[in-house]
């Protein structure tokens, strides 16, 4: 027994207070002690004694008046009535007061010790019980998940403040009430009840569902129940954690998204290479064809028929560079050459590349501007940045549709570039 404890002598009896102080010093306690009711509660405002010892009978107040008072100021002093003048009703009243035991004097000495270690036990079973439940409590509140504990009946009998956040609401609203009514707006039990699971089976039980706010917004919830277990080992209900899982689903679908974007990238990569891989043989193929087209035609005289066929022949060779050239843009191998560019004509003479690669199904409309602007930029490039758009909006309507490519003026300027600030 820890006797590190103020304990408060009440009695006008100076020769007894003197006796009581010099045994329970010797025993390691720390004593107070008051001749009148009146120095007991300056003592008791001044200081919270463990243990009060009050003689019923004072000179000025009644022991009984003494610790109502002190009660008030207090509450957590155990009282130990010491008394020569008993009577059924002061014991009665003592007791009703809160006493924890009432003494008759003359008292037995190892009876009084006894009463005031078992005094000072239930003090500090208490102060034990109060720190655990502040540490309880102080888990429960200050975590982030919304937990309820839930009665047999589906009525909310508690509830942490991280569930009135959730639910928007605050937790006394939530007191009383059916767990059906408040989280999901029903008149009846859910169907499928993670709380009615466990109170079955007598164990956890885990699923998403969706909870339902004070302003009626919907929201994806993860749920946890635990069943709660009486002295027969009955389930008397069940404990639920709530955890709002709205940003894990977005977070699930942007990863979805960015697979999709990686797997999209990886495929343009391939078919990057394997175009550049193409446009490498067809045009050996090209400069052969070309080469000896022209020398053949070097050599022809004009006025020989077969001329006008090998003059289709280079011509057709000229249009197989460009096909080349535009796989290489698509491929990314070709070095970069800024030049003065007609973005008309380079969306006119990938019309017919456009319209293969997209296939049947999605229709290209060509918007073009006669007075529009020349650029200096790579040709290769800005085709490949054609071609990308096109391929991404065909790629975005997959039962076909169509698709308009439009090129006109546009000044940016300041005011222009910090509305569009992604620019």
């Amino acid at each position: 027994m820890c006797t590190n404890h103020n304990i408060l002598i009440v009695d006008d009896d100076a020769s007894l207070r003197r006796t009581l102080n010099d045994i329970l010093q010797a025993k390691g306690y720390t004593t107070i002690d008051a001749d009148t009711g009146a120095i007991a509660i300056d003592i008791i405002q001044k200081t919270q004694p463990a243990v009060a010892l009050i003689d019923l009978v004072l000179p000025d107040i009644s022991g009984l008046e003494v610790m109502k008072i002190i009660k008030e100021h207090s509450p957590n002093t155990e009282f130990i009535v010491l008394t020569g003048n008993a009577s059924q009703e002061s014991a009665i009243e003592a007791i009703n007061l809160g006493a924890f035991n009432y003494i008759l004097k003359p008292y037995d000495l190892e009876q009084l010790f006894l009463t005031i270690d078992r005094a000072i036990e239930k003090l500090e079973a208490r102060e034990v019980l109060r720190k655990s439940e502040e540490r309880y409590r102080s888990l429960v509140e200050n975590i982030k998940l919304g937990i309820t504990l839930i009665d047999s009946d589906y009525n909310i009998v508690t509830a942490n403040t991280a569930a009135g956040r959730l639910y928007q609401m605050e937790v006394d609203e939530f007191i009383g009430n059916k767990c059906y009514k408040k989280f999901k707006k029903r008149k009846t039990v859910c169907p499928h009840c993670p709380g009615t699971q466990v109170m079955d089976s007598k164990v956890q039980h885990e699923t998403e569902a969706e909870s339902i706010r004070a302003d009626g917004s919907r929201f994806p919830v993860w749920v946890r129940a635990f069943p709660v277990f009486g002295a027969d080992g009955a389930p008397t209900g069940f404990i639920e954690i709530v955890e709002d899982i709205t940003e894990k689903k977005l977070a699930r679908v942007e990863k979805q998204n960015l697979q999709s974007q990686l797997s999209q990238a990886q495929k343009m990569e391939s078919i990057g290479r394997f175009a550049g891989s193409i446009a490498h043989d067809f045009s050996n193929i090209l400069f052969a064809i070309n080469g000896f087209a022209e020398l053949t035609l070097q050599e022809m005289d004009k006025n020989d028929p077969l001329a006008k066929n090998l003059a289709i022949i280079l011509d057709t060779g000229e249009k197989g560079k460009d096909l080349t050239k535009q796989l290489l843009a698509f491929s990314r191998k070709q070095k970069t050459k800024p030049e003065i560019l007609s973005i008309n004509i380079i969306i006119e003479n990938m019309q017919k590349m456009l319209k293969r690669l997209i296939g049947v199904n999605t229709k290209i409309k060509i918007i073009m501007d006669k007075q529009l602007w020349n650029i200096k930029a790579d040709q290769s490039q800005i085709e490949q940045v054609i071609m990308n758009l096109v391929v991404n909006a065909h790629d975005a309507m997959q039962n076909g549709g169509n698709i308009t490519i439009k090129a006109e003026n546009s000044i940016v300027d300041e005011e222009y570039t910090s509305v569009m600030s992604t620019i």
